[in-house]
């Protein structure tokens, strides 16, 4: 099972989804905030996608630099699906420079710490990342439980555990998006995954 998405934020302006189902996406994973500071099109393209019946999750680009700030990043993400039916994971976005100076126990326990209160709000708790992220900068031994995201743009990927997403490309276009946006595949079936209610 393979299922094409796109993730977006502010960065891709107004988006008109009709023109996204009738391209073919079949999810899109929104992106809520960075840190605490929110997207200001969060809703309105949470909205725009689930009115044109394409499944969506949810991501928070992270600066947490302890478990508590993590929490805090959960707790706003969740806030931010409140009210909507979310089918697809939600995700800490794991890149920031200022994250680079923690050492991978204290990386994986801020993943952890956001994972544990997504999940007690019903929600699927991901970790988006590079792949050298991945294979270098987290315990992957402690991430079990925790869905995968996996960024490698190109044509295949070598990332060697295992995952659901795949972001396989930052050069996507399709027609009333503007610029270029990511392309991703899902595979797992994460709408049957999950109960899809929000809190």
């Amino acid at each position: 099972m393979e299922r094409k998405g796109i993730d977006v934020s502010k960065w891709q302006g107004p988006i008109d989804w009709k023109q996204v189902r009738q391209a073919g996406v079949e999810f899109a994973v929104i992106r809520a905030a960075a840190g605490l500071t929110p997207d200001p099109n969060c809703s309105k393209n949470l909205d725009g996608a689930i009115a044109e019946g394409i499944p969506v999750g949810m991501y928070l680009y992270s600066y947490a630099l302890d478990t508590a700030q993590a929490e805090k990043e959960a707790e706003f993400l969740i806030q931010a699906a409140r009210g909507r039916k979310i089918s697809y994971p939600m995700a800490i976005d794991m890149e920031d420079k200022s994250q680079q100076q923690l050492t991978n126990a204290q990386r994986t326990d801020i993943v952890l710490a956001f994972a544990a209160k997504i999940r007690a709000a019903g929600f699927i708790p991901m970790l988006y990342a590079s792949k050298y992220w991945l294979e270098n900068l987290f315990d992957r031994s402690r991430l079990d439980g925790v869905e995968i995201w996996v960024a490698q743009w190109g044509s295949q990927n070598s990332y060697g555990g295992s995952y659901g997403m795949w972001q396989y490309s930052n050069t996507g276009k399709l027609a009333r998006i503007s610029g270029d946006h990511h392309l991703n595949c899902a595979c797992k079936d994460y709408p049957a995954m999950s109960a899809g209610e929000s809190t």
